[in-house]
């Protein structure tokens, strides 16, 4: 029924798990974080340029691609979750 739609919330776990794990490679190897001061948060690691565009177009991707189930359901008036 679902097609394609059924591996999306796999592929957006997948997508943001290994775009997270890369900024922060990035920003290690450039040296803009300090790991002998504690593990830093990803908003630090995505702090700087080219780092901080390879975060955003993560954060981009994940937006536009988790918008798809979401709209083929309404779309095709299936029940979506309303909270209130």
């Amino acid at each position: 029924m679902w097609g394609y739609l059924s591996l999306m919330p796999v592929f957006l776990a997948v997508w943001a798990i290994s775009g997270v794990w890369i900024v922060f490679a990035i920003a290690v190897t450039n040296r803009t974080v300090d790991l002998s001061k504690g593990f830093p948060y990803i908003s630090i690691c995505g702090s700087f340029p080219p780092q901080s565009c390879i975060f955003s177009q993560v954060l981009n991707m994940g937006a536009a691609l988790g918008k798809e189930p979401a709209a083929y359901a309404l779309g095709r008036g299936l029940p979506c979750l309303h909270l209130g």
